[in-house]
């Protein structure tokens, strides 16, 4: 919503929008073809990472505050096949940009964790 609304002032040629995948883990569920329809022609490059929720520290309320944790791109909250399908059938090809942010791995290793499977996903949808 925000996005398109910043945006539709403007033609594609003139902005452009990063799609966060990732960021939809701590919006809320969003249909994955909804959300690259209403701004596939100004998405010009997708970043795509792992996130799970989880309870984080109680609140002066006795609320669990909300946590986004790292994790790889399988393991996620979102079905990221579903983003992915959804950007391809949009006749989109963004370049997709790996974030991992897991503490327990080297860059390179979660570097190639990701492309490995990437590469396993984008050929079969």
């Amino acid at each position: 919503g925000l996005a398109l609304n910043l945006c539709r002032e403007f033609p594609p040629e003139q902005i452009g929008v990063i799609f966060d995948i990732a960021n939809y883990s701590r919006e809320g569920a969003v249909r994955p073809a909804l959300a690259v329809s209403v701004l596939r022609d100004y998405i010009d490059c997708c970043h795509i990472g792992g996130g799970r929720m989880t309870a984080g520290p109680t609140d002066a309320f006795g609320s669990k505050e909300p946590l986004v944790q790292s994790c790889s791109l399988a393991d996620g909250d979102l079905h990221l096949p579903s983003w992915l399908r959804a950007i391809r059938a949009a006749g989109i090809s963004p370049p997709l940009l790996v974030e991992d942010y897991r503490p327990n791995m080297s860059g390179a290793d979660r570097l190639t964790e990701s492309a490995t499977w990437l590469r396993k996903v984008l050929a079969a949808i």
